[in-house]
């Protein structure tokens, strides 16, 4: 979950009106946008992982009380695209324009801090995503190829999901791995595929407007194996890690997803990528990682979005 926090620091242009003796109303807010709409600029990345995050802007706004000519003055982290959501959210930022002497006026230096801020997985976040990752793994599994891309999606949507609240609470990748072993046996595909089964955790993962079903190209691999040693890397790091930051955790979770995403389009079924996940993990135990190492694993999945599934020929409607 995200909370949309909003401030406003006027120009000082109402400063040196007061001076002169003039009645200076600043400006205030009149409706800020809500959740959803919002959401809508969201960088789907981030959204993710539900990214905390810090902008500021500087806008003018008008004596009719929207904005213009907006521009980004910081941005933490950056590149991730909060910058972009917060210009393109601005054009629903509705004020109370400031008035000197009982006029309304444009105020052209108006500096709005946008905090995106994180709530913490609960216990009950963990449960839910569990029960959904046994659904889509156990489904995709028993699926003879190729499978139907509402398959795929379920099956990587809910393993990510599982794997970000898991870590948010605690939980190491070893454990994720015996966890979702242990729901994709306990909860069977004859059991996951009942209608109502279907319709809570699929639904969920489409109401979330986060473009399931988005294409990107085709992965060779070449793709596979970086993905396959960056997840590796990225899980010895937080498994080793008494208090993983933030980031680790964010590093794991992304690279595990891209590597799910990149071996079903290459025909890998649950089993096997576990199997080679784990056996990643084990292997970068072993080895000193240097920061480049890390380094370039960041750089290689910058801008990529984990959900996105690659081209192949499984993927149709489902």
């Amino acid at each position: 979950m995200l909370e949309l926090l909003l401030a406003l620091v006027a120009g000082p242009e109402t400063t040196e009106a007061a001076e002169k003796g003039h009645v200076v109303v600043p400006l205030a807010w009149a409706a800020m946008p809500d959740y959803h709409t919002f959401m809508r600029y969201y960088p789907a990345g981030a959204a993710l992982y539900a990214m905390p995050a810090r902008v500021v802007i500087e806008c003018e706004v008008t004596a009719q009380g929207v904005t213009a000519d907006c521009k980004v003055v910081s941005e933490d982290p950056p590149g991730v695209g909060f910058g972009e959501a917060s210009l393109s959210a601005a054009r629903h930022f509705r004020f109370k324009p400031k008035t000197i002497d009982g006029r309304p006026v444009s105020d052209p230096h108006v500096t709005i801090p946008v905090n995106f801020a994180s709530v913490k997985s609960t216990p009950e976040d963990v449960k839910w995503a569990e029960r959904c990752a046994g659904w889509g793994q156990s489904t995709y599994e028993a699926m003879v190829p190729p499978a139907p891309a509402v398959a795929e999606w379920g099956y990587a949507y809910w393993r990510f999901k599982f794997t970000q609240h898991a870590l948010q609470t605690g939980q190491k990748p070893s454990q994720i791995m015996q966890e979702l072993e242990r729901m994709s046996a306990v909860v069977g595909p004859r059991r996951l595929r009942a209608a109502d089964q279907y319709r809570d955790c699929y639904g969920e993962a489409r109401q979330l407007e986060l473009a399931p079903l988005k294409l990107r190209p085709a992965v060779t691999q070449a793709d596979l194996k970086t993905a396959e040693d960056c997840a590796g890397k990225a899980a010895a790091l937080v498994e080793s890690a008494e208090a993983p930051s933030p980031a680790m955790r964010q590093r794991y979770a992304t690279w595990a997803s891209l590597f799910v995403t990149d071996a079903i389009a290459l025909g890998l079924k649950p089993k096997e990528i576990d199997r080679r996940l784990e056996a990643a993990r084990t292997a970068a135990a072993g080895a000193s990682e240097t920061s480049d190492a890390v380094q370039a694993c960041d750089a290689a999945a910058k801008g990529r979005n984990p959900l996105a599934l690659p081209e192949h020929g499984a993927m149709r409607a489902g």
